[in-house]
């Protein structure tokens, strides 16, 4: 169990995806004592209300433990007289699907890399540092059984950010992130991801037509629409198949889809339930 606080001469930001790695992150740091100036989430907008509750009582914690409310940021729309559309209107306006369903990540860099990015390069302790010629530091959730994303991070220089990864350097995987959460007494958050996310692999979908009927109408809106478009070359939001098409299915019918690639290579992922 670490004990240890950090000692950094600059600014120490933590990144909260709303999902289990992350929180593990801030819950530990509160029981440690260790100095955080900013705690930032960067909303697409298209999470699932479980997602947004827990978000809100892990706010209530760290404020209760003398720590910064989490500031939420958001990608800029292109006409903001209207409000924040996120990438479930993004998608709508150009008849197109998150960029995941075509292999590539854009969605996660636009709506959850670049908006705390671009926050950070206005935030004023962070322009003092640097003025200075120094860094901040930048706290990242990825945890002990996932080595080889902050091995990718790591690959990338950065003159204004030093990284650090917690988890792995306690040796953190999935089980120790879920007793430190449950020790603080929150309830567990389910993973954070966007109702309509491309990745959702077919039991989530399924789930996700019973558990929030409202929220898949509008993912199934959003797949016939791009599909009527004509941009498209892919089946739907499952790639191979369409979500629709799932849903409606026998079993037999089901279970013959293909299911979609397991690997979680994007920004957005912050630990499964």
């Amino acid at each position: 169990m670490p004990t240890a606080c950090r000692h950094y001469d600059g600014p120490i930001v933590v990144a909260c995806g709303g999902g289990i790695n992350s929180a593990a992150v801030l819950v530990q740091f509160a029981r440690i004592g260790q100095r955080v100036d900013l705690i930032t989430f960067s909303d697409t907008k298209g999470e699932k209300p479980e997602t947004y509750r827990f978000l809100d009582a892990l706010d209530d914690y760290m404020c209760g433990e003398g720590y910064p409310s989490i500031t939420r940021v958001r990608a800029e729309s292109p006409n903001p007289d209207r409000g924040f559309e996120g990438l479930e209107g993004m998608c709508l306006r150009l008849e197109n699907l998150p960029s995941k369903v075509f292999g590539m990540k854009s969605c996660s860099q636009r709506y959850k890399i670049e908006p705390q990015q671009k926050f950070l390069n206005h935030w004023p302790p962070a322009q003092e540092v640097w003025n200075s010629g120094g860094k901040i530091l930048q706290v990242i959730g990825y945890d002990a059984g996932e080595p080889q994303r902050a091995k990718r991070a790591k690959t990338f220089t950065n003159t204004k950010s030093d990284f650090w990864y917690p988890l792995i350097e306690w040796g953190w995987e999935r089980d120790e992130c879920i007793n430190c959460i449950r020790q603080a007494s929150l309830l567990l958050p389910i993973k954070s991801a966007c109702f309509f996310c491309p990745s959702m692999r077919k039991p989530e979908v399924i789930a996700l037509s019973i558990e929030h009927p409202d929220l898949f109408e509008r993912a199934i809106r959003m797949e016939r629409q791009a599909l009527a478009g004509g941009k498209v070359r892919v089946k739907g939001l499952g790639r191979h198949w369409s979500w629709e098409e799932l849903v409606t299915n026998s079993k037999m019918a089901q279970d013959a889809l293909p299911e979609v690639s397991c690997e979680i290579d994007c920004a957005c992922f912050d630990g499964e339930q």
